[in-house]
């Protein structure tokens, strides 16, 4: 089997064990071979999603019989590439074997509102309580690296031929969880109406809803969203983050921050703030046979010790390691770990600099420049990741938006362009270019908390490196830089929080880089970046809005807005007794933004959480 991403990632030397266990090769393109059935020719690459053709059907109807039992699981092992469905997974209607508890960590939210508190913390009790109009398609069956959008509480929706009105057509019979103070009803398309009017007004999802004109709703299971400027994305916008609520809750503000309340698949029956929630199966969820897991216990355990045990002795069902030492550690412990390695394929998230442009320093972008280019990425990479993105080319540093979507596979350096190649040199002659030297530098503070660790460790190197700056480092607490940002209070440079993944192009671009974009925190202003940002939000064509993208990606590093190094791979461990379960390249794992797996993953049947 031909391996296109042999030239980087899969490169660096795979150990003997791992070669045993089943490493295997790198998935091509945009689509993963299946573990099973590989012919050893190349598989088609998937079709990039466009906005008016990236809606997967629903469901089928479960048929045949079950398979044998050694067509169920995954063979454990330590994997590069993208595990398709084995035989079980690809008909769970047929082989899904009903009940057991699955027990695992998240990370506690301080609320249950999401439109106040856009946290993956909300985000993965949501993904279990609540339903959305569309949604994300996870698990063994679905696209390993672009999201596909797939209905959800909307059995199907239509765009109009201008993208200015979409209506939405509900399921019929959706009943609410049968708790207080929905007890059971039947949800109603003013539930989804109030929902969404509540984004609209105001709240953390501003700029998914900043087009939205009018929200109506011609009958009870009709909602129609007219737009003030086309919008080809929204089906995908909406299947993010904008879960439906009903209308008591809308009703009461205590009550939408303290209880979730929905159509999901789970009912939270108790949430311990700070240790724990207990969720058990909706029975009359709108997908007939689903959930099969009865119950699921969610922990809070922040210990990386501690979780490594958990897992290792069947408490957890997932883990995460930290490089290939670790897991090949825990491959020598648990016998039945599945283990995927992977670039991470998200935009950027805390692996960077913002640069405040109301800073006189940095209004100039030959010192943004400067600063990039005098940061050593590869040695980054090797110190912190141990080589993980190691190329001649260089390593590649996520950018924005996220590299699945522009190549095929993953890229290098020579993607991030000029600016992301080290020479000191050449830094140096642009900030004198700029009127700084040695005896008159720039100086500011930088001020940091997500990304504290590595920037300790390059600051003072470019300040050895670099002697027309000078840098100091103030340590901040979370909440004081998501302030900071929110209120784009921070004076010189800040750590990069970028949030929330988005399932299109334009949620992770538009409200970052748009003057009028509500996470515009550095204040940028690009007339033709804005006018390439509306552009893409009206393209339907996917060739037009590629090439649209891709001019959006060349004038972001052209002018060093923000910068980035190269981040670790993501390494997700699961038990194989867990089923239909992936985690995502783009929407990432279990916590947070995956676990709507649980929909559709079962436990085999002498999983140790069954007993």
């Amino acid at each position: 089997m031909a391996d296109p991403l042999a030239r980087n990632y899969w490169s660096r030397r795979i150990s003997r064990r791992q070669a045993l266990r089943g490493a295997g090769v790198g998935f091509a393109g945009l689509a993963g071979a299946a573990l099973l059935g590989c012919s050893g020719d190349e598989p088609n690459p998937a079709p990039l999603p466009s906005a008016t053709a990236s809606v997967k059907a629903a469901r089928p109807e479960p048929t045949g019989s079950a398979v044998a039992a050694d067509q169920v699981r995954l063979t454990p092992g330590l994997y590069q590439r993208a595990l398709g469905p084995t035989p079980a997974e690809a008909n769970p209607g047929v082989n899904a074997v009903p009940g057991g508890t699955l027990v695992d960590r998240y990370l506690d939210p301080s609320t249950m509102d999401i439109n106040r508190t856009l946290s993956c913390t909300v985000h993965h009790t949501m993904n279990l309580t609540n339903s959305r109009l569309s949604r994300p398609a996870v698990g063994a069956s679905a696209n390993a690296l672009i999201p596909e959008v797939e209905p959800d509480l909307a059995s199907s929706w239509e765009a109009s031929p201008d993208n200015l009105e979409f209506t939405f057509h509900l399921r019929a019979g959706v009943k609410t969880h049968n708790v207080a103070p929905a007890n059971g009803r039947e949800l109603t398309a003013e539930d989804v109406r109030l929902s969404l009017e509540r984004y609209r007004t105001g709240g953390s999802q501003k700029d998914v809803f900043s087009e939205v004109a009018a929200i109506e709703t011609p009958d009870v299971s009709t909602v129609r969203i007219r737009l003030s400027t086309p919008r080809v994305d929204l089906p995908a916008d909406l299947s993010a983050w904008s879960f439906i609520w009903i209308k008591e809750l809308i009703e009461s503000d205590s009550l939408v921050q303290s209880k979730a309340v929905g159509t999901g698949p789970f009912i939270q029956e108790e949430w311990k703030k700070g240790s724990s929630t207990t969720f058990r199966k909706h029975p009359d969820y709108f997908e007939p046979g689903r959930p099969y897991i009865d119950r699921y216990v969610a922990m809070v355990e922040n210990d990386l010790a501690a979780q490594a045990e958990k897992f290792a002795n069947n408490t957890f069902a997932f883990w995460n390691a930290l490089d290939d030492a670790d897991a090949e550690a825990m491959a020598g412990r648990v016998d039945d770990m599945v283990l995927w390695s992977r670039p991470r394929a998200r935009g950027a998230n805390i692996n960077g600099w913002q640069f405040q442009l109301r800073a006189p320093g940095f209004k100039d972008e030959r010192v943004r420049r400067a600063i990039s280019m005098a940061l050593d990425r590869t040695r980054i990479d090797e110190t912190r990741n141990a080589g993980d993105n190691a190329n001649p080319e260089g390593p590649y540093s996520n950018a924005p938006l996220p590299w699945p979507y522009l190549y095929e596979n993953y890229p290098t350096a020579k993607a991030n362009g000029r600016w992301y190649t080290h020479d000191i040199r050449e830094a140096s002659r642009l900030m004198q270019a700029a009127g700084f030297t040695k005896d008159r530098p720039l100086r500011w503070t930088h001020t940091t908390w997500y990304d504290r660790d590595v920037s300790a460790e390059i600051i003072p190197t470019l300040n050895s490196n670099l002697p027309e700056v000078k840098v100091e480092v103030k340590q901040i607490d979370s909440a004081t830089q998501v302030s900071a940002l929110a209120d784009k209070s921070f004076q010189e440079t800040t750590g990069l929080v970028w949030g929330p993944p988005g399932n299109s192009v334009d949620q992770w671009i538009y409200p970052w880089y748009h003057t009028k974009g509500g996470l515009n925190y550095g204040s940028k202003g690009n007339d033709e970046l804005d006018r390439l940002l509306d552009q893409q939000r009206r393209e339907s064509a996917l060739e037009a809005r590629k090439a649209t993208w891709q001019k959006i990606w060349t004038v972001i590093h052209d002018q060093v807005w923000d910068l980035w190094w190269p981040e670790a791979h993501l390494r997700s461990a699961w038990h194989s007794w867990v089923l239909n379960y992936r985690p995502h390249a783009l929407l990432d794992g279990w916590v947070c933004y995956a676990n709507h797996n649980i929909t559709s993953m079962w436990l085999d049947k002498d999983a140790p959480q069954r007993s």
